[in-house]
């Protein structure tokens, strides 16, 4: 657990999980793929679907990762998960987050601290469109 400075280098970072396909839901052009992800069921939304295996690399970028922090009620976004602060880079315009879901760290760039900590309970939010399959 570190509290630092950003760097360029992590700014260029692109998160990468394993996850195991679970469900193919089609509805006219689109597909909902569900995902284990860690224990947590990920959907992804695509046009297309090409042929993929059953466990794949999903990539998501980190400021396609919102941090929510006491959120209650219902949100329009299906990927939402809890995660812990694990590692905190303050910079000027936003924060670099390392965020623990189970034994997988995720990155997210946010424009806004929310007075965050090391070792805060947040929740992460993806949409399902934000999400990509490396082939």
């Amino acid at each position: 657990m570190r509290m630092g400075k950003i760097s360029s280098k992590s700014l260029a970072t692109v998160n990468r999980i394993r996850a195991s396909l679970l469900n193919v839901t089609k509805v006219e052009q689109l597909h909902l793929l569900e995902f284990d992800f860690s224990g947590n069921s990920l959907f992804v939304a695509t046009l297309e679907l090409p042929k993929i295996e059953n466990t794949v690399t999903l990539s998501i970028n980190p400021h396609q990762i919102s941090i929510g922090k006491n959120l209650s009620g219902e949100i329009s976004c299906i990927n939402r998960f809890p995660a812990k602060v694990s590692s905190l880079e303050s910079g000027k315009i936003f924060s670099i987050l390392k965020l623990e879901i189970g034994e997988t760290v995720l990155e997210s760039t946010v424009l806004k601290n929310m007075n965050l900590k090391i070792g805060d309970e947040v929740e992460i939010l993806i949409k399902a469109t934000d999400i990509s399959i490396d082939f």
